[in-house]
């Protein structure tokens, strides 16, 4: 007997990272794609790591602006994308949207 379940829920299709809301708008609708943020939180760490002294500008500046970026790459996951923009997830994946994450 195996020591882990196997899945046998059928696969999902994807939505499209690109697609994948990382904020909501105040009336609820997706707003800024992960990307964008990533994209922009990116250019943020960037210019505040300019502020740091040298030596840790020159030990995390690089990291830190990579890790910024991809803070919120959890936010691409199904169950993320149900949550908070459900109406646009049904339109482009109603199958992810109908199940229970």
């Amino acid at each position: 007997m195996p020591l882990h379940r196997r899945h046998t829920a059928p696969p999902l299709s994807a939505l499209p990272y690109t697609d994948c809301a990382a904020k909501t708008q105040p009336d609820g609708s997706p707003g800024v794609s992960v990307l964008d943020h990533g994209v922009r939180t990116a250019e943020v760490a960037r210019e505040l790591v300019r502020f740091l002294p040298r030596g840790l500008r020159e030990t995390f500046g690089t990291a830190a602006v990579s890790a910024a970026a991809a803070h919120d790459v959890g936010k691409v996951s199904p169950g993320f994308q149900k949550k908070i923009a459900n109406p646009a997830l049904t339109a482009q994946t109603p199958e992810v949207a109908r199940r229970s994450l």
